[in-house]
This record gives structure tokens, sequence and C-alpha cells, in this order.
């Protein structure tokens, strides 16, 4: 059967998808008939039959909140009912007016959702799963008025710009959502009297029990249906299975051979990099084993293309961005000669664009107007797009834990209280176990327009490297006692101080970000490259010549 795109990102999902956690305090419970129950053992058997692992939690008390959100943070789905009463709750949906006075009216107070927006933003504050990350939570709910549930959902989670959420169905918001979080509000549907028959939009919102475990797949595909995602899911999914075997690759009975490697080592400290390094080879060894590398080919591309882009008549844009007179057609047809390997990139998309347009009107796609070819969003959003996988691609500290403090060494990039950038080009084995005060090397960058740089900033800021040998600096730093120069936290910002920084008025330096290896070595190559130049008196007419 030809799959379409959407059903290999699900089918993608589902191999990755382990755990679902399900909050609910009629888990357990006697059944009383009504939209309310919860049937733990049919919910874990359905789930199960779907090869998913599914816990079921009974919350009582406060304390039972406290662990389930800390469970939940753990699981890949997490669903949770609206109304969860606690036994002993002090507020109990009712409260008195006023306790001394005997005929005091009894005012009712809605504590629906108390917990669950408590449990849903405790998850969300998380910087290591939390609103940056990956996330899909339902609301599996007795309760009918769904699109209200969704509103006090927004409503709480938008307080103090907490995070800004988008609605589906401008009026029945049932579901909030950002590029990576979906939380999604549903009905829980009972077979034999269906709540929504006379409501089309909410009726897709009523789902039965038996239906949950295709839902959620649905609804987590919707947030990793891209050609990226899928690849990032596919290694992940091949990482989790190879997990047991990596650890028996790491066996304890090696830990002698380890302790031996270290004790020969100048710097014992050394062993533990070879570990690092060790681990991400077998990370690498394990995607490339299974053809990862090779995961996104012109079958998966073609179908990208056939879900995601509409054959129109587009402008040919200038290399100043603008729209010149002249038009392509791109079509299915068009986008695969652009995707096709060339060693002459000019020659193919003048022949991919044909006659109309000329070879220089072709060139002007060298730049970001490129992307405009994959994309329908305005120019301006979509160039935010290429930013993102330039920072992809060069920056190290992509996925950081909510404890790293900065140190200083190779790669590091950081602005001066004057405004001046610098890559720190001091070698790694020279940025550690510092003895005495110690002179770091950087090259100085400067702010780029939009047509020639090297690196982005996460703030969209454009830098180009100064080249040449006359661009070096160096900046003296006090040892200290971690014998590194490690960042001081100052308002969430990091900071390097030099050892002549006494006040405010002095200059330290802001850490940016940091470089990865590869792309902080090359840098290193190219100066040294620039020093070695040789100059010397010669014919003007040969050394012409010779170019």
């Amino acid at each position: 059967m030809n799959k379409s795109f959407f059903d290999i990102s699900k089918g993608i999902a589902n191999d990755f998808l382990q755990s679902i956690i399900f909050i609910d305090d009629n888990a357990y419970s006697e059944k009383n008939g009504n939209s309310h129950d919860f049937d733990a053992l049919k919910i874990s058997k359905v789930f199960s039959d779907n090869e998913k692992v599914c816990a079921v939690y009974k919350p009582e008390t406060e304390k039972d909140i406290d662990q389930f959100i800390k469970i939940s943070k753990k699981a890949d789905v997490i669903i949770l009912d609206w109304e969860i009463n606690l036994i002993g709750n002090s507020i109990n949906n009712t409260e008195l007016a006023d306790e001394e006075d005997e005929e005091a009216d009894v005012k009712v107070i809605d504590t629906r959702g108390i917990h669950t927006n408590r449990i849903i933003k405790e998850i969300l504050l998380d910087n290591s799963i939390g609103k940056n990350s990956l996330k899909l939570i339902i609301i599996y709910t007795g309760s009918s008025d769904l699109p209200e549930i969704s509103e006090k959902i927004k409503q709480h989670l938008e307080f103090d710009n907490f995070i800004n959420l988008k609605t589906e169905r401008e009026n029945q918001n049932c579901c909030l959502f950002t590029k990576n979080i979906r939380i999604q509000v549903v009905y829980k549907g009972v077979p034999e009297s269906p709540k929504f028959n006379h409501n089309p939009v909410l009726k897709e919102q009523e789902i039965v029990v038996d239906e949950l475990p295709n839902f959620v797949l649905t609804e987590f595909t919707k947030l990793t249906n891209g050609l990226l995602s899928n690849f990032a899911l596919k290694a992940l999914t091949e990482i989790r299975r190879s997990s047991h075997r990596i650890l028996s690759l790491f066996s304890k009975e090696m830990d002698s051979a380890y302790l031996a490697h270290q004790s020969l080592l100048a710097n014992s400290d050394d062993a533990n990099e070879l570990l690092v390094e060790l681990l991400k080879d077998i990370f690498s060894s394990i995607l490339k084993y299974h053809n990862i590398n090779s995961f996104i080919d012109d079958n998966l591309i073609d179908k990208w293309i056939d879900e995601n882009l509409t054959p129109i008549d587009k402008f040919v844009l200038k290399a100043d961005e603008s729209e010149s007179e002249k038009k392509y057609k791109r079509d299915k047809k068009f986008l695969k000669k652009i995707l096709l390997s060339s060693p002459n990139i000019e020659e193919k998309f003048s022949e991919a664009f044909g006659n109309d347009v000329k070879k220089n009107d072709a060139k002007s796609y060298k730049g970001s107007n490129v992307i405009t070819l994959f994309s329908d969003a305005p120019l301006a959003i979509s160039k935010k797009y290429l930013e993102q996988f330039a920072i992809l691609t060069h920056h190290k500290n992509i996925v950081i834990p909510e404890n790293h403090t900065p140190i200083l060494s190779l790669g590091s990039v950081v602005e001066s209280s004057n405004g001046i950038f610098y890559v720190c080009i001091q070698q790694r084995c020279d940025s550690v176990r510092i003895e005495s005060d110690r002179r770091f090397l950087f090259i100085s960058m400067e702010k780029a327009d939009n047509n020639k740089f090297d690196f982005i900033t996460q703030s969209g800021i454009k830098l180009k490297l100064n080249r040449k040998s006359y661009d070096i600096r160096t900046i003296v730093f006090k040892e200290t006692d971690e014998k590194i120069i490690q960042a001081k936290d100052i308002d969430g910002e990091y900071f390097f101080s030099p050892k002549y920084y006494k006040s405010d008025g002095d200059e330290r330096l802001k850490w940016i970000f940091e470089l990865k290896d590869l792309h902080a070595q090359r840098i290193v190559a190219n100066y040294c490259a620039e020093l070695s130049r040789v100059g010397l008196d010669e014919s003007e007419w040969l050394r012409l010549n010779q170019k």
C-alpha cells in the first residue's frame, strides 16, 4: 500500500512511543455508570495490545500529586483527568463565607482543574523536559464543557506570560499548542450513549477507551510529522533498542582495565573524556549500521512535497530579495531537479528554472532566497528556519543542562562589555589544570551584514571572523581553585572576569555560545595558515602568471 507522509510519520512515532501515564481520581474505584468512570484494567489492556507501557495512578493526597508530577516527567505521553478530588481536601468545593456567623451562606467555589493545571505547569516549568521540549498532554474528562476547560488551561498557562498558546477551532477551542507542545481536551466517550452526536465539531473530541491508543498516536504524530523530526525519532528509537547491548559493552568486568588505563595517564581526568568519545562513537556506529544516514530518501522527500507544497507559479526573487517580473512553476518536477546531485550547482539551478530565467537570476538563489523554493511562509519567517538550522550545525550548546556552567576553552564565543565579539582559540589542553595566571588567546569578530558572515548567535546576530594575524588578542585570567576559568551566573547570564576586572567599569566577557569542536579547530588551522604565509620579492610578471 502506498502510504502517505503522515502515515509513515505515524509508524515512526509508534515505534518511538513507549510509556503512557494516566492520572485519574476515579481509577480503581467502583463504577457508577457515568462518564466520570475510569476502568484502569481495560485501559491498561488496550494499550498493552498496542505494545505500549501504560501506568495508571490514583492520587489521594497532595503528596501523591507531588510524586506523580515527578513520574509524569519521565513519560512519553501524559493523560490527566480534569476534576481531581483528593481525600481530605480542605477546600472540598464549598467554603463558608464567615465561620463565626451561624447564618452565613455557603458559597460554592469551583476547584475543578486546580490540580490538573498545577501538574501541567510543573511539567512545562521543568527546564530539561518543559516548554522547550516535545510534549503531548491529553485531558481525558467526563465533563462535557470542553471549550471552557481548554480556555481555563490557556488562561492559567499564559498568566505572567509563562507561555503563549495557539488554539484550534475558533469557536470550539479544544486543543492548545505551540510548535512542540500539544494539550488536547477530549471527552470520555461512552459507546452506548454518544454525547455529541448533535455537534460535529465536538464529536471528534469524544473518544472511547478502545480508540485512545490510535488517538494518542495521531496527536503525537501531529508534533513530529516532519523530515528532521522523523529522522530524530528513528535515530532515538534505534539507540533505545540498543541500550542494553551498549550497557553490556561497558561491562563491570572491564573496570580494572579502565583503572589501569587511568593510572598510566599524566592527567587522570582524561580517562573520562575517552569514555565520552567511546560512547559517542558507539551511538554513531549504531545509526550508520541501521542506515539512519539514508533514512531521508527520494521516496520520503516525494511524499513530503506532496503533503506540504502545492504546485503554484511563483515570482523569481532578485539578489536583494525583491520580486522580479519573471515567474517559474514550483511543482514536484521542478523541485526534483533542484534536489538532484550535481557537481555544478549554478548550472543545475539554471536548468531547473528553464529558458525564461537567466543564469544570473538563478544565481540569486545561492543565498536566503533558496528556502522560498521549499516554503510558502513569508521570506522573513523562512529565513529564521535557515538560521535555526545553521545554529544546529555550529553550536555545541544546543542541549545544555540546567546546572551547567560554561568554562572558557577552544570555541567559546564571548562578547566584551564594550560590544566586541571574540572566539577563544586556546587549545583545550591549555584551558585546564591552570596553576597560575594564564593568558588566553582570542580572535575578534565583528557584526556582519546578511550576505557574508561566519556564525550566527541564538538571538540572530551575524558574526564575521577577522582573519588577519594581527586580529588576535590575549587576555589574562587568574588562577582558580577549580583549575579552570569558569563563568559566573549573573541574573541568568554568564560572565568571565579577566584578572584586571575589579568593578562594573572594567571589561568583562559575556558567554554567548560554544562552537562545535571541528568548527573551532578549523578556525585555529586557518589562523595558523595565515601566520605561515611567506612574503618575498619576485618578478611581478611571473607572480601574476602563477595565479
